[in-house]
């Protein structure tokens, strides 16, 4: 695999260089130079990209505690990092409602209510069609026209001496 890769950056590199040297980029002029026998590109004139990151601007830059996925891509719940840190998750977070709200947290009544939790990045992610589908409908939310519905805020409370999310049906959606 790493002989496959060095001679595709091999080719290119020569590909690049005669182009250079036929003025084939006539807007693009870069120095090529040549080093201990590694070609580099001279980076004088370099301009780093300088972009804030400015959040979620749509919801006021605040960031989605937990998000609900329905789409061709799969079906998932994701629950931020912050939300995670909070309730003590790690490798399963137990699901359930209160009325309509949606609760969530390390340790909840049930036995059938446990769902594993695989990591994405910062997040957590529950992996579950069944899941989705079931939260949407006690929430009342509809995906006709969405593939993301994300909640910017949670309660927390406590349940057994142990922290617990609760998640009201009131949501602010986002396109996936």
């Amino acid at each position: 695999m790493k002989v496959g890769l060095f001679v595709v950056h091999s080719v290119l590199a020569v590909l690049f260089f005669v182009a250079k040297k036929e003025n084939a980029f006539p807007l693009f002029s870069v120095e090529i130079k040549e080093e201990g026998g590694i070609t580099m590109i001279d980076t004088k004139n370099f301009q780093p990209l300088n972009v804030e990151e400015t959040g979620n601007k749509k919801h006021g830059g605040r960031k989605g505690v937990l998000s609900l996925i329905c789409s061709k891509n799969g079906n998932r719940l994701m629950i931020s990092k912050e939300l995670a840190e909070t309730l003590d998750l790690a490798d399963t977070v137990k699901i359930g409602f209160i009325g309509e709200n949606l609760v969530l947290g390390k340790h909840l009544p049930g036995d059938s209510n446990e769902f594993s939790l695989k990591k994405q990045g910062k997040k957590l992610i529950v992996y579950s069609a069944e899941v989705v589908h079931t939260v949407a409908e006690k929430q009342q939310l509809d995906f006709t026209d969405k593939v993301a519905f994300t909640w910017y805020k949670s309660t927390i409370d406590e349940y057994d001496g142990v922290a617990v999310a609760l998640f009201n049906p009131e949501v602010h959606d986002d396109e996936e």
